[in-house]
């Protein structure tokens, strides 16, 4: 496993992290303006397979919706509890 890049992003300053593991690209957690994670994934040309949900925290998830209209074929992990 490999950190990629961490991000501290929203407006209470969450932490989100890209991952290279197994070569696939995973994003951990997808907080507000994670717009800023999905520009410098396509600057670095990283096509995101994965994104690990840590919970669902509004404060987690709020960029769900733009990470997956931008990586059409992410899939989405999240423990069931």
């Amino acid at each position: 496993m490999r950190l990629i890049n961490n991000f501290l992003l929203g407006s209470i300053g969450n932490n989100a992290y890209l991952i290279e593991t197994n070569g696939k690209i995973v994003l951990i957690d997808a907080p507000e303006n994670v717009i800023e994670i999905i520009d410098y994934a396509k600057k670095k040309n990283l096509i995101i397979d994965y994104v690990f949900l840590t919970h669902g925290h509004y404060d987690h998830i709020l960029g769900l919706d733009l990470i997956v209209e931008h990586f059409p074929d992410i899939k989405i992990v999240m423990s069931k509890d």
